[in-house]
């Protein structure tokens, strides 16, 4: 999505000597919108900003940006520092390969591309070659793939496509090997659906809040299978299982009727928890809650194993555990850093791991967990131009002071974050804190389409910032 960017001036005498004074676009205030929450009125005067569509918006929005490139254009080191990070983002990247049915997705950029392309290949060793180039589906840049997935049997790419930044998304169908669309279109998608042996999984949110509904259809009993519908209106027979926006559940396995979820139900640092679909209200924890540790993901692999992921000490690290019990294993050797993609699967006992620290920008390991003792083996590693990680080390030092440190400013934010700041602007001069008090230099960035975290807010900001000046 466009970004609209605008900067506010300081105050200062040195600011004053650098650039000119501002003309802030003045932005009209409706005095007449109030509205009445349980008994206190709190004013709206820029109401009108919340339509992105309507003329007026536009005018101001473009105005704002006249103003920053006014701005920008003075800044005589803007050009040095655009070719110098665009030389740091132009290296090649790797996402952690996935594997169906002896055939190898994987995607990659080559530097500069602005999304990655998704490539297929026979086998690691063989030649790659282009399934999807989302860079070709509109003109603008403004669709983008959002989600895609292969069917079990490697013959089939399901993927979505959103627009202008937008939450929902549309499925299309491929065949993969001669690349021929499916005429099957789905729209207005915003739901989850896990497909597992004869059971269907229905996942259902709201907002951003980490919560989900949760049912199931059971395809096994159904007397003609899918097939049934495909040319009826009828719907599917799901069963609730989880009725409310209480917690998260996330699906890591199923053996007939019986499943492994993530969940954080009761659990912040969440837990892995069992049922039966056959006793929906007996729920058993397989992996309990860890005291400190937060258990980021969790995947089937390799038969009757799951990989666990947790963030300890502000790293991450990865262990197999019996899925039968949720018993220790062993631990996967890893440095200090942070795990950015996992690609496991319950049948295969070959697992990619993606990595990113202080020293490497991407590190992709293969690991076959099959063997006696599990080798972190490079598969793909990240160059940067100029830079050689060997020259370095990377040591860990972290103290309970620190711990404690870090909660108490996570819990003081989240405090302040309850407040509004659109409601919150004064006049630095009326500040309590004195006449020396004073707003820094500030760009505000925002996109101009996005149907979750709406423009209107940033807008509205920019208003009543500019209010206390003019």
């Amino acid at each position: 999505a466009a970004a609209d960017v605008d900067t506010m001036g300081s105050l200062s005498a040195a600011a004053s000597e650098a650039l000119p004074p501002f003309h802030y676009p003045p932005a009209r205030r409706d005095e007449s919108v109030i509205d009445d929450y349980h008994g206190v009125r709190v004013a709206d005067p820029y109401r009108w900003l919340e339509d992105p569509d309507a003329e007026e918006v536009k005018e101001f929005v473009e105005r704002q940006g006249a103003l920053t490139d006014s701005v920008l254009a003075r800044c005589e080191e803007r050009e040095r520092l655009r070719r110098q990070i665009t030389a740091f983002f132009d290296h090649p990247r790797y996402s952690t390969p996935f594997k169906r049915r002896g055939k190898y997705f994987y995607y990659h950029n080559t530097g500069l591309q602005a999304q990655s392309v998704l490539y297929v290949q026979k086998d690691l060793d063989g030649e790659a070659e282009v399934l999807l180039d989302p860079n070709i589906l509109s003109e603008d840049g403004t669709i983008a793939l959002s989600i895609a997935s292969v069917s079990k049997d490697g013959q089939y790419l399901a993927y979505g496509l959103s627009k202008s930044g937008s939450d929902w998304v549309t499925i299309k169908v491929i065949r993969i090997d001669d690349k021929t669309p499916e005429s099957d279109t789905i729209s207005w998608v915003r739901v989850i659906l896990y497909s597992t042996h004869f059971f269907a999984l229905l996942h259902i949110t709201e907002g951003c809040d980490p919560v989900n509904k949760l049912y199931y259809c059971d395809l096994y009993s159904l007397p003609n299978g899918l097939e049934g519908f495909r040319r009826s209106n009828e719907m599917l027979p799901f069963v609730k299982l989880v009725d409310n926006f209480e917690a998260r559940y996330s699906a890591v396995a199923n053996d007939d009727s019986e499943f492994t979820f993530l969940t954080n139900k009761e659990a912040p640092k969440r837990k892995l928890v069992r049922v039966d679909l056959k006793e929906p209200d007996m729920w058993t924890d397989i992996l309990p809650e860890h005291k400190k540790d937060v258990l980021e993901s969790a995947y089937a692999v390799n038969g009757n194993q799951i990989l666990v992921c947790y963030l300890s000490d502000v790293k991450h690290i990865l262990q197999i555990r019996d899925m039968s019990t949720g018993d220790l294993l062993h631990c996967l050797p890893l440095d200090v850093g942070s795990v950015s993609g996992i690609s496991a699967r319950r049948e295969n006992s070959e697992i990619f791991i993606s990595f990113t620290s202080f020293l490497s920008p991407g590190i992709i390991y293969r690991c076959n967990l099959a063997t006696e003792v599990q080798e972190m083996k490079i598969f793909r590693e990240i160059s940067v131009p100029g830079f050689d990680r060997t020259e370095f080390d990377v040591k860990q030092s972290i103290t309970e002071i620190y711990i404690r440190s870090l909660t108490a400013f996570q819990h003081m934010y989240m405090l302040v974050f309850r407040y509004s700041p659109l409601h919150n602007i004064k006049r630095p001069w009326e500040k309590s804190s004195g006449p020396s008090c004073q707003y820094p230099p500030t760009m505000l960035l925002t996109a101009d389409h996005d149907d979750r975290v709406v423009p209107l807010h940033s807008l509205k900001l920019l208003a009543v910032s500019y209010s206390i000046y003019l």
